[in-house]
C-alpha cells in the first residue's frame, strides 16, 4: 500500500505537451480512476508513475519519497495492461510465477503465493493452461494474478477491460472492486469509459488535453461539475448544455421561453446545464419549455426522448410508461434548483 503524489508534473514529446502541470494526491488504499477521452494524457500519467516515462518537469512521490529516475522494477508497483501481455508459451501458473522467479523468491514461497492468488481469482483449475486455451476474461485474471503475487505497493491498471465483451466487462468490474476491497491496496485505474469510472472509483480524476479538470467523488462530479467539459463528459446521456440570454439577474431566455436560475448572474449570456432526468413532463400551461419529439429510445427501465427546443437539441429521461411519438410536442418543467450555470467564456461553473 502506498500514497502517490504528482507534483507539477509535465510531459512533452517533440513539442507536444501530453501532461500539463499535474498536481494530484492519491491516498493509501484508494481506488483512483483517471478518465478522459483518447489523447487526454491519462495513460502517459500512468506510464510516468510506473517509470516507463520520465517527466519533463515536476516530481513523482511514492510514500512521500521522490522516485524520479528510479527504474521501474525498483518502484515496487505492478502494471496491468490492456493487451494482457502474457507469455504465450507459458502456462497460467508460469506466467504468474515469472516475476517472482526473476526476483529470486524461493520456490516454496512462489508456489504458496500463486496458489493463494489463484484461489482468490478463481483460477485454480486453469493454472496448467496456456493463454490460447483461456477466454479473454480468464487471461485478464491471469494478468491480474501476475501483478497480485508480487505484493506491490500500488496497482496500475491501463484500460484492462477494453478487450472484453459488454457482459464480461460488467462481471470483471465487480470482481475488481471486490479484489480492491480484499487487498486494501492502492489502485490507479485508467479508462476512457465514464461508466467504469463512476461505478468503480473512490475518486475520479477527469483529464482533458493534458489538464486535470476536476478530481472528486463520483457523486460530486455528477452533481457539481466544475467545468463544461466535466458536465458534458460525465453522465450518459450527457448533460444538456444550452446557450441562453440573461433577461434579469436570475432569469434567462432559451429561445422564446423563460427559465429561472438558482443564482443571480452578472453576464449577458450563460450556458445552462440540465441533466436528462431533471426535467418533468407537464401540461403546456405549467411548462417552462416545449419540445418537439424526434427520437424515442425505450430501454426497459428507462425511456430517453430526443428532440428540439427552439432549435436546440435536448434529451429527456422519462417514465417508460409515458407514450410519446415522433413529431409530438411535450411540455417540459425545469426546476430552478436542478439548473447548472456556466460561464461561456471560461467554461467554469457559476453556481
Amino acid at each position: 500500500m502506498a500514497t502517490v503524489d504528482f507534483v507539477g508534473v509535465t510531459k512533452a514529446f517533440s513539442g507536444h505537451v501530453a501532461v500539463k502541470a499535474l498536481n494530484l494526491h492519491i491516498d493509501d488504499g484508494e481506488f483512483m480512476v483517471l478518465v478522459g477521452p483518447s489523447g487526454c494524457g491519462k495513460t502517459t500519467t500512468l506510464r510516468i508513475l510506473a517509470g516507463l516515462e520520465e517527466p519533463t518537469e515536476g516530481d513523482i512521490l511514492i510514500d512521500s519519497v521522490k522516485v524520479n529516475g528510479v527504474p521501474p522494477r525498483s518502484r515496487d508497483i505492478a502494471m496491468v495492461f490492456q493487451s494482457y501481455a502474457l507469455y504465450p508459451h507459458m502456462t497460467a501458473y508460469d506466467n504468474m510465477a515469472f516475476g517472482l522467479r526473476m526476483r529470486k523468491v524461493p520456490g516454496h514461497e512462489i508456489a504458496k503465493r500463486v496458489e493463494d492468488v489463484a484461489s482468490l481469482l478463481g483460477l485454480r483449475m486453469l493454472l496448467q493452461r496456456k493463454p490460447r486455451q483461456l477466454s479473454g476474461g480468464e487471461r485478464q485474471r491471469v494478468a491480474l494474478g501476475r501483478a497480485i503475487v508480487r505484493k506491490p505497493r500500488a496497482f496500475l491498471l491501463d484500460e484492462p477491460l477494453s478487450n472484453l465483451d459488454a457482459k464480461l466487462r460488467v462481471q470483471t468490474r465487480i470482481e475488481l472492486q471486490r479484489l480492491h476491497r480484499s487487498l486494501n491496496a492502492t489502485f490507479i485505474y485508467v479508462t476512457h469509459d465514464q461508466v467504469e469510472a463512476m461505478t468503480m472509483g473512490d475518486r475520479i480524476a477527469v483529464m482533458n488535453d493534458g489538464h486535470l479538470e476536476q478530481v472528486d467523488t463520483p457523486k460530486e462530479l455528477y452533481d457539481h461539475p466544475r467545468t463544461l467539459f466535466v458536465a458534458s463528459f460525465i453522465g450518459s446521456p450527457s448533460m444538456n448544455l444550452i446557450r441562453a440570454k440573461v433577461l434579469e439577474r436570475a432569469t434567462v431566455l432559451i429561445g422564446s421561453y423563460h427559465v429561472r436560475l438558482p443564482i443571480p448572474v452578472s453576464q449577458n449570456e450563460v450556458i445552462v446545464g440540465i441533466r436528462p432526468e431533471a426535467f418533468k413532463i407537464g401540461s403546456s400551461d405549467q411548462a417552462n419549455l416545449e419540445m418537439r419529439v424526434d427520437i424515442v429510445e425505450t430501454l426497459g427501465s428507462d425511456q430517453y426522448v430526443y428532440g428540439l427546443v427552439d432549435g436546440e437539441s435536448v434529451v429527456v429521461r422519462t417514465d417508460p410508461m409515458l407514450r410519446v411519438q415522433q413529431g409530438e410536442k411535450i411540455g417540459l418543467i425545469v426546476p430552478s434548483n436542478k439548473v447548472h450555470v456556466f460561464d461561456p467564456s471560461t467554461g467554469r461553473r457559476l453556481n
